[in-house]
Formats: structure tokens, C-alpha cells, sequence
């Protein structure tokens, strides 16, 4: 990564508790500029777009989509609607459902682990400095500590600001995968509805067809007896 540095006019110590070795506290003071810096920093979409609150209804997607999955189907037969084709509809509405949480859950995994790796970039970044800082001033080369520790600073300004992102991150993630868990549970809640009204109506044809059957041996036996009285 390149750094440009700007010289300082006296020697001041850069460091921050995101950044000091352990053991050791240090404080640092944010100009304007460095503010208004953070608060333009861009962040990724899937962090602004469907963001959760407590005030919004996770679900208001999926209660627009399967309004109707929440209630329990009756197993009776109501309107002119069969019961079996009205699973099937809210079973598809759920697969397209899952799709778009699934899609969500890739791309919030995506950006974390691209997140991830920059704070590891940067924390290799903040070590080697380090150790130039050190080799500088056993040297007694003050303009090179004080380019050092310039650049320093820049990358542990950088790092915090990652690892707040990250944090926020993982946040959102977990928050996916809550939603894609609840669409998995409604599907399978339908799916089990589907396969009780699927064996009910098996069921109810096998009951027919043992009626039928029982109908077509109790005539045959009496178109028997008839024949056999008529012999007689």
C-alpha cells in the first residue's frame, strides 16, 4: 500500500489502544479533517440496503408473499380452492423467498471475508512499520521515524475503521441467516402439510376402492345365488 507523508514539525507519539502492543495505553486525538474523513467512509450496500431495526417487521417481504403460509390449512375442504393446490402455490412463493435470503447470506459471507482480509492486510502492514519505527531510531534517523510514524498512524486510523466495519458485518450476517432459517422452518411446515393432505387423499381412494370392491363381490354372489335358485 502506498503512503504519502507530510512533514510534522515536531516529533509526536501515534498510536491507539487499536493498535499499542499489549500492556501499553495510549490516547489519540481525531482532527476535523480525520472526522469528517470517517463519517464519508463508504460502507458495503448489503449493510445499507434491508438493513434490520427493532422498528420494522423482519419478515414484511415474506408476509407480503405467503400471507397466507402463517395460518394453518385446514384439512377440510374450504371454497372452491382445492387444499393441495393452495400448499403448492405458497410452497413456490417460499422457494423464490428462500432464493432471495439465500442470495443474501452469499453476499454478506462474501463481503466479511473480504473485510477480514484487509484487516489482516493492514495489521501486516502496521507490524512492518513497527519494526522500521524501531530499526529508525536505533539508528537515531528522526526524519525517517517521523515519516514512519506518519504512516503508522494513517494505517491504524484505516484498521479501526475496519474492524468497526467488521464488526457490523457480522452483525448483518447473523441477521441473514436468522431470516433464511425462518423461511426453512414455513417450508417445512408446508411441506408436511402438503404430504398429511397427500396420504389423506391416498387414504380416502384406497377406502373407495375397497367399497367398490366390496360392492362388485357382494353382486356377484347374489347374481350366483339367483342362478343357482333358478336351476333349482
Amino acid at each position: 500500500m502506498d503512503f504519502t507523508a507530510e512533514g510534522y514539525l515536531s516529533e509526536e507519539k501515534v498510536t491507539g489502544d487499536h493498535c499499542s502492543p499489549p500492556g501499553q495505553t495510549h490516547t489519540h486525538t481525531w482532527t476535523d479533517e480525520e472526522t469528517e474523513e470517517e463519517k464519508t467512509r463508504d460502507v458495503p450496500v448489503s449493510l445499507t440496503e434491508g438493513k434490520l431495526s427493532p422498528q420494522s417487521d423482519v419478515f414484511s417481504d415474506w408476509e407480503d408473499v405467503c400471507v397466507e403460509v402463517g395460518e394453518e390449512v385446514p384439512m377440510e375442504s374450504s371454497g372452491k380452492e382445492p387444499r393441495m393446490l393452495k400448499l403448492r402455490r405458497n410452497l413456490h412463493q417460499l422457494d423464490r423467498l428462500y432464493a432471495q435470503k439465500e442470495l443474501n447470506v452469499l453476499k454478506a459471507s462474501e463481503e466479511l471475508s473480504v473485510c477480514c482480509l484487509h484487516i489482516s492486510e493492514l495489521q501486516g502492514e502496521r507490524e512492518a512499520l513497527e519494526e522500521l519505527i524501531d530499526r529508525e531510531k536505533q539508528e537515531e534517523n528522526s526524519v525517517g521515524v517521523f515519516r514512519l510514524r506518519a504512516q503508522h498512524k494513517h494505517v491504524c486510523e484505516e484498521l479501526h475503521r475496519e474492524e468497526e466495519l467488521q464488526a457490523l458485518m457480522s452483525m448483518a450476517l447473523r441477521e441473514h441467516e436468522l431470516e433464511l432459517c425462518k423461511v426453512e422452518v414455513q417450508m417445512a411446515h408446508v411441506c408436511e402439510l402438503c404430504e398429511e393432505l397427500k396420504q389423506e387423499e391416498q387414504e380416502k381412494q384406497h377406502r373407495k376402492q375397497d367399497r367398490h370392491l366390496l360392492q362388485e363381490k357382494t353382486s356377484s354372489r347374489a347374481h350366483r345365488r339367483t342362478i343357482q335358485q333358478g336351476k333349482e
